[in-house]
């Protein structure tokens, strides 16, 4: 192996990790907006909170609105917010 090749391979893996974790935080993202949107359904048409490991959830209440806030600590805190209009009466 060339001098030029092991200079540049640290800074290779480097980026790859660096991508890698971007990746991460975008999926997770994404499931907490999933697991947020599902947990204020559920409260809109009148059933309980259910309980994910992991995964803390905040409920606002404003008028007919009922938003949940859904958040998981990584290296960052990442957080995801879902409102349903209440269902009934």
């Amino acid at each position: 192996m060339t001098a030029e090749f092991m200079l540049l391979f640290p800074t290779l893996v480097l980026a790859l990790a660096g991508i890698l974790g971007v990746f991460q935080l975008g999926l997770t993202q994404l499931q907490l907006s999933r697991e947020a949107f599902s947990q204020a359904r559920e409260l809109a048409i009148g059933n309980q909170l259910a309980k994910l490991p992991g995964t803390s959830f905040e409920v606002t209440e404003s008028g007919n609105w009922i938003c949940v806030t859904a958040s998981r600590k990584l290296l960052i805190e990442v957080e995801a917010e879902a409102c349903q209009f209440k269902h009934g009466l």
